[in-house]
């Protein structure tokens, strides 16, 4: 039977791999029976290739599931080519997952546009890999939250190894480690404005400009508040620069700590 808004789907536990994404066009909830450890979404790579979820409704909910294979990068069209684990489109809940291995050019896990919200989610081997793609684990554009959440050992081959703003954006709470990106911000690309709170950026490096965070892009403005920046490298002799904090715009830093 077709689910209506307010319908709670309940996944029991398994491997399911998709033949198609899965598109959530209505306010349901889909939630694992025992967690993302013992029930996962497979996008089929290398047999098939396809996003796991595409979600376009408010109050919309994953929960708990791990979200593995998905891969869109190379598609032709936008957005086709963004969030080869999930795509939020201007609305959705992504929340207690696991969003690994998958790929994209935009958004190699999660791609959210003009909203979506991501909470208490483990984001590691994504990737974005055109020579301009962005955000290896998540990207944000002119919207969204991520929120209690960790990427680490993301990649990507433009900018945002871990995590990518573009156009706004909000990152709190979270820890960005061991991401790589070959030109702009090895952990975090802020690309004409996004917000960044209470976040552990670590261990990143980046080819070109900003190991742990890149603030790029005028008018808008990069903002970090309360933010630990430690360890990053920019590791390119000729043009790499700023190892923790690289800044190529209008950036504000509030009580942060560079080390």
């Amino acid at each position: 039977a077709a689910s209506a808004d307010g319908n709670r789907i309940m996944v029991t536990n398994g491997t399911y791999v998709l033949d198609g994404q899965v598109t959530v066009d209505k306010a349901v909830t889909i939630r694992s029976v025992t967690g993302a450890a013992s029930t996962i979404i497979d996008g089929g790579l290398p047999w098939r290739s396809n996003r796991c979820f595409y979600i376009n409704k408010v109050d919309a909910v994953i929960d708990g599931f791990t979200i593995q294979n998905g891969w869109v990068s190379g598609k032709l069209s936008w957005p086709d080519m963004c969030g080869g684990g999930v795509m939020c489109y201007s609305n959705g809940f992504v929340m207690n997952c696991i969003v690994r291995d998958c790929a994209a050019d935009v958004g190699g896990g999660v791609w959210c546009r003009e909203g979506g919200v991501v909470s208490n989610c483990v984001f590691s081997g994504n990737a974005a890999l055109l020579s301009w793609a962005r955000g290896g684990g998540i990207s944000m554009r002119s919207g969204g939250l991520a929120i209690d959440s960790a990427f680490v050992g993301n990649i990507a081959s433009g900018s945002g190894g871990g995590v990518s703003h573009e156009m706004g954006g909000t990152l709190q709470r979270c820890v960005v480690s061991n991401n790589y990106a070959d030109l702009y911000g090895g952990g975090v690309d802020i690309f004409h404005g996004g917000v960044m709170r209470e976040s552990r950026i670590e261990n990143n490096e980046c080819n070109g400009y900003g190991g742990g965070v890149i603030v790029r892009g005028v008018p808008e403005s990069g903002e970090m508040y309360n933010c630990l920046v430690m360890g990053n490298v920019a590791t390119n002799p000729v043009f790499g620069a700023g190892g923790g904090v690289s800044a190529q715009g209008i950036g504000w830093m509030y009580n942060c700590t560079i080390a």
